[in-house]
């Protein structure tokens, strides 16, 4: 906990340093446009049947919704920093046996939902015409919780709290000078985190940690669209 604490602090400190320098240099170069605004809404939906033997199952079922606001400066032509955070909503549901009579199925879902704060970095690599590619290095930290619903029956399950770092490419493509359209598939991504999971009814401690380059999926979840826009002001 007192790790965690000094980490909140840390991330805390960097956001308000990032305000102050972006201040500053507002102040140097009034009327240029440095800030701006960015929000991207992330998607992922994961199903299918199984059929063997005349026999179709449904697999279990994924889809998630995540929020994530941003307020940067450009330090320069090319570079940028500023804070960020994110909401985000997992579900799972699949049928499982019934204890009661295990000729029947009932319905099981697990729905997490989790908020974090970040810092980020980010460089503009490539620019073409009105397209650009942009790479965006976050690290932050991440809390939420897990409920799990039996039939009728709902429980919270599990707290979660990770500390992370992920860098991933973002393509934009400006319609004016001041606001832009962006995209972001996580197919691929550099990332590390160190994840706790705490179990309410029993109070297990699960610690697990990552680190690497990963080609599906995002080293927090497995959102693997995200839309959005940057507008500059």
């Amino acid at each position: 906990m007192v790790k965690i604490m000094k980490i909140k602090r840390t991330i805390s400190i960097l956001i308000i340093l990032v305000a102050i320098v972006a201040d500053g240099n507002a102040q140097d170069a009034s009327g240029d446009t440095r800030f701006f605004v960015e929000g991207m809404i992330g998607l992922l939906h994961q199903g299918g049947k199984l059929e063997s033997n005349g026999v179709s199952k449904n697999i279990p079922s994924t889809y998630g919704f995540s929020i994530l606001p941003k307020v940067g400066y450009w330090l320069n032509d090319v570079l940028a920093v500023g804070p960020h955070m994110i909401i985000r909503t997992v579900n799972r549901k699949e049928m499982i046996p019934d204890q009661d009579n295990p000729v029947k199925e009932i319905e099981f879902k697990t729905k997490e939902f989790s908020w974090g704060f970040y810092v980020f970095s980010r460089y503009e690599w490539i620019r073409k015409g009105n397209f650009s590619l942009l790479i965006d290095a976050s690290m932050g930290y991440e809390g939420g919780n897990a409920k799990e619903t039996t039939g009728l029956i709902t429980n919270k399950t599990k707290t979660i709290k990770m500390i992370g770092a992920v860098v991933e490419p973002i393509l934009a493509y400006d319609m004016s000078d001041k606001f832009s359209l962006t995209a972001s598939s996580i197919f691929f991504n550099l990332g590390a985190s160190y994840r706790t999971e705490k179990y309410e009814n029993t109070g297990e401690k699960v610690k697990t940690h990552y680190f690497g380059f990963h080609t599906q999926s995002t080293v927090f979840y497995p959102i693997d669209v995200r839309l959005g826009f940057i507008y500059k002001f």
